[in-house]
């Protein structure tokens, strides 16, 4: 006799929780004024306002941004661009000075109409944010701009372009700088591709990168935690201990701590701090846990704290009877 098992109807997916609007998403629109490519040297990545200062340089990441230069440096790509937050008016500096070029350039008397003009063409580009459409600026102020995000590619570039002067230098020291040969043979020419490999980092805009410019007027708060969670970048995420310490600190601030519900939290960590929804559930239970919160705030205080800390096996410690030892 045989026996037939019935297929069971396939299930409809659940969604866990309502669909929550993000208006920190809105927020960081209307901040945002446009994307310029600028040097990044004149980019300042040390949070002086914030609580938590930025995490330190991953020499792991740096390195492997370095190697990847050298298959092809993705300067303007969308995903790939730093973020910065600076003072309206000293940005609109810069563009004026970039306008009376322009208008120079053409052949344009500068004038009040045409300046304004001129200025509106370049906020356009910028607003569209095009990659073959960036226009570049030079920062007047001496205060430059705040660095909220890509301070492994900042740091990537000096790099590569400081490493690419001395190779210029040592060349120079050689004689290498002398009219070059003519190519007859494959010495001469792998000779001339050295050379132009040297060379080309400068060809290249040497320390130019696109950077998404927000007021910092309009940047605040959770916004502005947002802005600095990279959580968008899944190349460079924060690390499980950084934003462990970014979320007490926050959530346990005794100047203003908050009260919120499991459902807005989740919502919270997800928007602001980056955490991934299936870690979610992992996170909370450690956030919320009141007998390790100052040990492990301590812990993720330190670079290695912040490198070693895990939501998996710290959930497992967390949840145990250690507490109740404690």
């Amino acid at each position: 006799m045989s026996h037939r098992r019935s297929k069971e109807k396939a299930r409809p997916t659940v969604m866990q929780g309502p669909i929550v609007e993000d208006d920190h998403v809105k927020k960081l629109s209307k901040a945002y004024i446009g994307t310029f490519l600028i040097d990044v040297r004149c980019l300042d990545p040390h949070w002086v306002d914030a609580k938590i200062p930025n995490r330190e340089i991953n020499e792991v990441i740096m390195n492997g941004l370095l190697a990847s230069f050298t298959a092809g440096i993705r300067r303007t790509a969308i995903a790939d661009r730093m973020k910065a937050t600076c003072d309206r008016g000293d940005l609109f500096s810069a563009i004026d000075h970039l306008a009376e070029r322009e208008l120079a350039r053409l052949g344009i008397e500068v004038t009040e109409d045409h300046m304004v003009n001129q200025r509106n063409e370049i906020l356009g580009k910028a607003k569209e944010g095009s990659p073959d459409n960036l226009s570049q600026i030079s920062w007047p102020a001496k205060k430059g701009p705040s660095l909220d995000a890509g301070q492994h590619r900042r740091a990537a570039l000096i790099t590569a372009n400081n490493k690419a002067k001395e190779l210029n230098r040592d060349a120079d020291s050689k004689g290498i700088d002398r009219p070059l040969p003519e190519i007859k043979d494959e010495v001469s020419c792998i000779f001339l591709l050295t050379r132009v490999r040297i060379l080309l980092m400068f060809l290249l805009k040497d320390y130019y990168w696109a950077v998404e410019f927000y007021d910092t007027s309009k940047v605040s708060g959770d916004t502005l935690m947002k802005l600095r969670a990279n959580g968008h970048n899944l190349s460079q995420p924060n690390s499980d201990g950084l934003m462990y310490l970014q979320a007490v600190t926050e959530i346990y601030d005794p100047k203003k701590p908050r009260n919120m519900t499991t459902e807005a939290l989740r919502c919270w960590l997800q928007q602001i701090i980056g955490i991934g929804e299936a870690m979610c559930p992992r996170a909370m239970a450690i956030i919320r846990n009141d007998v390790f919160r100052e040990s492990l705030s301590k812990f993720t205080s330190t670079a290695y704290g912040q490198k070693h800390f895990q939501w998996s096996p710290m959930e497992k410690i967390t949840n145990s009877k250690f507490n109740t030892v404690c």
